[in-house]
């Protein structure tokens, strides 16, 4: 997903025919709509249930704000290069902290990793749960 947002806003970006901004505009929009696809089970499986509902609200709440800052630098008249290439660089920034985000323990334990399973239960448990 992330890696479609990437090479959809860079085809925004460096495009010189309206078509490769429609294929880049759709490119992009798959891009997103599979992230958030596997984003939300994924807050789900690692949050503590009483935080479950802010984690997802936070996500929704942090899509919306990327729509609104992307139309507020186009009343600013930003050139649709420079906000693309905006995003893109985010979309490269979430590519990472995709990398270095653990496995969810549910997957873990589907494939027999019983060991890393509780290492990233220890990691996202709280220290008092009540």
């Amino acid at each position: 997903g992330i890696n479609a947002e990437y090479g959809g806003y860079s085809l925004i970006a460096y495009s010189s025919e309206y078509v490769l901004l429609f294929v880049g505009r759709g490119i992009t929009g798959l891009g997103l709509s599979l992230t958030c696809l596997s984003l939300s089970p994924y807050i789900s499986e690692i949050s503590p249930t009483k935080h479950r509902g802010k984690f997802a609200s936070i996500m929704q709440l942090q899509v919306q704000l990327g729509i609104l800052v992307i139309n507020f630098l186009a009343v600013l008249d930003i050139s649709f290069r420079w906000s693309a290439s905006i995003t893109s660089a985010i979309a490269v920034l979430n590519l990472f902290f995709v990398a270095v985000a653990p496995e969810t323990p549910r997957w873990l334990m589907s494939k027999a990793k019983v060991r890393e399973a509780e290492q990233v239960l220890d990691l996202l448990m709280e220290e008092d749960p009540d």
